[in-house]
């Protein structure tokens, strides 16, 4: 039976969402909200999908049995509390939260109440990185180099929000970061940062940064992250072995346009949420994780968030 969702904010991301509603059946569309009338004008004419300007009332209609927390990330804190706190399983966007306190805090409350709470980590579900797990491409490593580079304004779109640091928790390490050490952690494990050298932009937040990390082995690890990438979009995986040869794995090789790896991650969203809600609970600890990284950076980089 397919899971009723609805979703909270209708920004830029909400697109991909939408189009992996129509791909997959294990989640039904039930419910969108946005304090924006005009961006809900287009679900007027469903009569399955109600429109919401508050989402306090979407977390009132009972045909809705999960949200997906689609909001500038400062709100996601209050909006998952309010979501669990209702008895409803919750997919957030990342971060789950801008501070680890209250990360954990909704981890205890989603535990309590035995719901999901997932975090929309869409690079785990990339093909490419995938495949290369199951060829076991990480297994012989010695270092590690992550890249994950765009230009902002190409993504943000009408949601001006990302780049005010109050909205964001910061820049590119508050925004990119997550899913970068997301994405590392499900090929190599959990994760400690070493040192941040960050380049910030007129405004004070960070455009650009280098992360040195390492695994519980040892391994050295490096992110590269910029918001002000002039090649359009690079996000890639660089393996290099003892014998100085290397692997790497595109995460977009194949897709055509800026973003479109992201419809096929986010039908893998929707799938895991589904599974999730049938099955063990995730309990948000990939969430809370990713915060703690996040954290690190900045009090590494003399900036807290």
């Amino acid at each position: 039976m397919s899971v009723g969702v609805g979703i909270v904010g209708m920004g830029v991301i909400s697109h991909y969402y939408l189009k992996a509603f129509e791909s997959q059946d294990k989640c039904k569309l039930v419910a969108v909200c946005d304090k924006d009338p005009g961006r809900l004008q287009a679900y007027k004419e469903f009569s399955d999908i109600r429109t919401y300007t508050n989402y306090k009332s979407l977390l009132d209609d009972p045909a809705v049995e999960a949200v997906i927390i689609n909001l500038p990330n400062n709100l996601h804190f209050k909006a998952c509390m309010d979501s669990l706190k209702a008895g409803k399983h919750v997919c957030c966007e990342k971060p789950l939260t801008l501070d680890l306190p209250e990360a954990e805090q909704l981890r205890a409350e989603a535990r309590r109440l035995n719901l999901t709470l997932l975090t929309a980590f869409h690079r785990r579900y990339n093909n490419h990185l995938i495949a290369a797990l199951e060829r076991n491409v990480f297994d012989s490593a010695v270092h590690v180099r992550a890249r994950y580079h765009e230009r902002i304004e190409d993504h943000a779109g009408r949601d001006t929000w990302y780049l005010d640091a109050a909205s964001c928790g910061g820049g590119c390490i508050a925004d990119n970061g997550p899913n970068v050490f997301d994405t590392l952690h499900v090929a190599l494990g959990s994760l400690r940062v070493e040192s941040v050298s960050v380049r910030r932009g007129e405004t004070g937040i960070d455009m650009g940064a280098e992360i040195s990390l390492s695994t519980r082995r040892g391994l050295p690890v490096t992110v590269e992250l910029s918001w002000d990438y002039d090649g359009g979009e690079q996000k890639d995986l660089v393996i290099t072995y003892s014998d100085g040869s290397t692997s790497t794995v595109d995460l977009l090789q194949g897709s055509v346009g800026f973003k479109t790896s992201l419809y096929h991650e986010y039908e893998g969203v929707l799938r895991d949420l589904a599974r999730s809600i049938h099955g063990i609970p995730e309990d948000g600890s990939i969430g809370v994780d990713a915060v703690r990284l996040v954290r690190d950076c900045y009090e590494l980089a003399g900036k807290g968030v």
